[in-house]
């Protein structure tokens, strides 16, 4: 071996041998060996599942038939409703048929199996959705990520109305014995927090949420709940509002206020959400 080689060895293993140069490369090795170290899995209890909602009411009618009277109500689907046109022509008859409902923002609790974490979160929406009740091809899609698992208690709150917008409003029809078939609006403008509880369609209240399938989340407003307190009398008896020539039966916090205030009552139980 050439002397010179023989030199470069020596002073290479007198560097390693003195303290700080060991220690430099134990360092480079360790870090080697780090950017090697494999990546383990993320926990499966964050892994995010997909919950979609989609919104519906169902249809109502009150009528001033005999088999209809003393508060009795019949209820129908708002697609029942439009098809078939049940009870067209009667005299004295109220239908709700439509509706709009304004959310701002939705709170969202579930709470999980044993050793899994509760999750609670509410949302930051940009604006207030708007969302048509009887239609569901004009309704905006709204759906969150969750962590999977197995839920045992799901409660969303919504949120409803803004400064400009009422929570909600119910429209449909009157066909008074003086009047004729008016339009009927009933105007919730004051802003109202709604909690529902979720239940599945076999009305359990376990839910196995899971990030290789969506999950969707049916809420739907029953309009039969809703006018639970309300009987043909008080309809007879309601003020007919006249607009500039153009009547209608407005229900809100000024005209008809014991109208309103009967139906408004029932407005936090009149909700249901259902998850499959």
């Amino acid at each position: 071996m050439h002397p010179s080689n023989q030199n470069y060895i020596k002073a290479g293993q007198n560097y390693i041998k003195s303290t700080p140069g060991f220690i430099l490369l134990t360092l480079a090795l360790l870090f080697a060996f780090a950017g090697c170290e494999k990546i383990t899995d993320p926990d499966p209890d964050k892994l995010p599942a997909k919950l979609k909602f989609d919104f519906s009411m169902t249809g109502f009618e009150l009528s001033g038939d005999k088999d209809l009277q003393n508060g009795q109500t019949e209820i129908i689907t708002v697609q029942d409703e439009t098809a078939q046109n049940p009870g067209a022509g009667r005299p004295d008859r109220f239908v709700l048929d439509s509706g709009t409902m304004v959310i701002e923002n939705i709170e969202f609790e579930g709470r999980r199996t044993q050793g899994q974490e509760h999750i609670y979160f509410m949302t930051d929406f940009s604006s207030a959705y708007e969302i048509d009740l009887a239609d569901p091809s004009l309704q905006p899609n709204i759906s969150f990520d969750i962590p999977q698992g197995n839920y045992y208690f799901i409660e969303i709150t919504l949120h409803l109305g803004t400064d400009d917008l009422s929570s909600l409003v119910m429209r449909g029809s009157y066909t008074h014995p003086a009047h004729g078939e008016i339009p009927v609006i009933y105007d919730y403008s004051p802003g109202e927090q709604v909690r529902i509880r979720a239940k599945t369609r076999g009305n359990q209240i376990n839910f196995a949420l899971a990030t290789e399938e969506d999950s969707q989340g049916s809420i739907e407003l029953d309009t039969g709940s809703l006018m639970r307190l309300v009987n043909y009398g008080m309809i007879v008896n309601a003020m007919v509002y006249d607009a500039d020539g153009d009547e209608f039966l407005l229900i809100n916090e000024n005209i008809n206020p014991g109208l309103f205030n009967n139906i408004s009552a029932r407005l936090p139980h009149a909700f249901t959400l259902v998850i499959e």
